[in-house]
């Protein structure tokens, strides 16, 4: 496996341009860094709509224009003309990227924004005859992309209108393939706005406006979860830490955590004391296999550790490009947090970014 993503990347070099080498000075690292696009050339935008980290280290950056990535010190992207697609009376050209995984092989898939049935782009890494493929979901909107492993059979797909799952049927061959529609009865509610997956056990999680439904991949069950009245909010974000199995959801007010057939934690801006928030949590992270978790606000970011809130904001972090937090994702080899605003990137390590 580790030759095959090594193999990839070569390709990717070969098959991409625009990058910018930075030098690491061996200096003491500082505990925050910061990307804007005025002065970072391989930037495609400020404006960060989802983040991914892929197995050979790349950190791919989703954008209102574009998808690009980071990798070895060097900022790179496929040609932003591979997103395109039109949007309204007078066909406007939109390339808004909101969700990006990786699959079998090193494929990576990108779901777009408000871009008609065709909302997946793949980009096989492979066969550069091959390079890009469509995909239509019946859905305007990608609200998620996940998969289980690297090496995955299987592509879990998230929409405003219910869930695929691209399956591989040619190990030899990533365009080759089958994509079939989850009924929506195993949903509490066909309009999905985000998912998540554990990669230790292949919990699969879909979050809606009044729960979560979830898929079990070792009894290939679904199973329900229903916030209670008195929390009821639209689920917006979900991140798993994986040796507990314990969902985090991001809320339009608020955020819960719950553990599948077991209880439930609630916490609002009144019972944290003003430590969360008050509004929407656009986005949330966990470092996996500790108890550190990451919310992304419209107030700044906010770190839960053990049961510490910590708050950062422009006001006490000039490094964070903005209070508008819109995406995490956190790189457990490094132990690097990174932060897409609607301004520019962050990243956070406090122990010196790496």
């Amino acid at each position: 496996m580790r030759c095959k993503l090594i193999f990839t990347f070569v390709l990717l070099a070969l098959f991409f341009g625009c990058k910018n080498k930075t030098v690491d000075s061996g200096e003491t690292k500082p505990i925050w860094k910061t990307f804007v696009k005025a002065n970072t050339a391989g930037m495609l935008s400020d404006n960060i709509l989802t983040i991914y980290i892929s197995g050979i280290g790349s950190v791919w950056f989703g954008s209102d224009s574009g998808a690009f990535y980071y990798h070895s010190n060097s900022w790179s992207y496929p040609p932003p003309d591979s997103f395109n697609y039109t949007v309204g009376p007078n066909k406007t050209v939109k390339r808004e990227i909101s969700a990006i995984s990786e699959g079998k092989s090193g494929s990576m898939w990108f779901g777009l924004r408000f871009a008609g049935s065709y909302g997946i782009r793949r980009m096989n890494t492979i066969d550069a005859r091959e390079r890009w493929q469509k995909y239509n979901v019946g859905s305007n909107y990608i609200r998620g992309i996940v998969s289980y492993d690297l090496n995955s059979e299987k592509i879990w797909i998230a929409t405003t209108d219910g869930a695929s799952i691209y399956t591989f049927t040619d190990d030899n061959d990533q365009t080759k393939g089958t994509l079939d529609e989850i009924p929506t009865s195993n949903f509490i509610d066909p309009m999905i706005n985000c998912a998540a997956i554990n990669q230790k056990n292949g919990y699969v999680y879909f979050g809606m406006n009044t729960g979560v439904s979830y898929y079990n991949t070792n009894s290939r069950s679904w199973s329900n979860y229903f916030l209670p009245d008195a929390y009821q909010s639209a689920i917006r974000s979900l991140a798993v830490q994986y040796t507990s199995n314990i969902v985090w959801l991001g809320k339009d007010i608020g955020v819960t955590n719950f553990t599948p057939s077991d209880t439930a934690q609630h916490y609002t801006n009144i019972n944290t004391d003003g430590k969360l928030p008050y509004g929407t949590v656009n986005t949330v992270m966990t470092d996996f296999f500790s108890t550190t978790r990451w919310f992304g606000t419209n107030a700044g970011l906010v770190q839960l550790k053990n049961n510490e809130w910590k708050t950062f904001t422009t006001d006490n972090t000039p490094e964070l490009p903005s209070n508008i937090i819109k995406a995490l994702y956190y790189d457990y080899v490094k132990k690097n947090l990174w932060i897409g605003t609607d301004n520019g990137i962050a990243v956070y390590n406090e122990s010196g970014v790496r």
